[in-house]
């Protein structure tokens, strides 16, 4: 699970997403997840489901697949560098930007 309103997310990430004109919320955050995995590990991203609650992205990996997601996501996350690399190689006309 990732809070989108989580202090800690909000302090290291919001700057990052609003500099790619994006907004730090669920569905956001579930298309750029999405997207990603589909584009470098295709394989991966048929053992993921994705859904929204609230101000969560919900995540669901068989168990098979869950240390190659988790390596996946901590990557992705693990710096704003990082997360602003993968943003900008997203197709955003496919992601809902959070514009509403």
């Amino acid at each position: 699970m990732i809070d989108c309103k989580d202090a800690q997310m909000i302090r290291k990430y919001d700057a990052t997403f609003k500099k790619n004109n994006y907004k730090l919320k669920p569905e956001v955050v579930e298309g750029i997840l999405e997207q990603s995995l589909e584009k470098f590990d295709a394989a991966l991203a048929k053992d993921v489901t994705f859904s929204t609650s609230d101000n969560q992205v919900l995540i669901e990996v068989t168990k098979g697949s869950r240390e190659k997601f988790f390596q996946f996501s901590c990557n992705m996350f693990s710096s704003t560098k990082k997360l602003d690399d993968y943003l900008q190689k997203v197709d955003r006309s496919q992601i809902d930007a959070g514009d509403e």
